[in-house]
């Protein structure tokens, strides 16, 4: 048997549910080394959401779908979002938590294509790419964008940008991208 169904707090080899609840695409899950919290994203939502080593959940509406977060330095995360790239921080107002986000660079031309899947690389570059909302056309474009904000295209004609990642040095950048349904794993040496 593949699957079955399992206590609601615990699975079969001992790990923990921390949080349930309701996602239209769960993606992104993000420990912030700095701010100790687990960060993910409801994409389609489009919500970020934040559970705290106290269990404290919370989540914040965003301004248009969101496809990936990385922390920011001096603080907060980078973000795909919508369009462009965006740096979101958490500021107390009002004895309330609100999410601030601050749009950088706009990407995307045309309104039937998103930024989607993105992470950093080793040097800080925070690389993205876009989708065509109907995942059809390869209308989709892998970006880098630099920390002094110059953003280069790095890939055209890709329908899916998907599951970008690193090895554990950050030597490599690893990407899924999905051509006609089916998946090509690309590897770029990073200097």
């Amino acid at each position: 048997m593949l699957c079955h169904t399992l206590n609601e707090h615990q699975t079969e080899d001992g790990l923990s549910v921390v949080w349930r609840g309701p996602a239209r695409l769960g993606e992104c899950p993000l420990w912030h080394p700095k701010e100790q919290v687990l960060y993910w994203l409801d994409c389609i939502a489009p919500e970020l959401h934040r559970l705290d080593a106290a269990g404290q959940h919370k989540k914040w509406t965003m301004p248009a779908l969101i496809g990936s977060i990385a922390p920011h330095e001096p603080r907060g995360l980078i973000a795909s979002i919508g369009v462009g790239f965006a740096f979101i921080t958490i500021e107390e107002e009002a004895g309330e938590e609100v999410a601030r986000v601050e749009m950088q660079v706009e990407v995307v031309a045309g309104l039937k294509v998103r930024l989607n899947d993105g992470k950093c690389d080793r040097q800080g570059r925070f690389w993205a790419g876009s989708v065509a909302s109907d995942f059809t056309r390869p209308d989709g474009v892998l970006y880098r964008l630099d920390k002094d904000k110059k953003v280069t295209e790095m890939r055209h004609n890709i329908k899916v940008s998907n599951g970008l990642g690193n090895n554990y040095l950050l030597i490599v950048m690893h990407q899924c991208i999905i051509h006609n349904f089916s998946s090509v794993m690309y590897r770029r040496m990073e200097p």
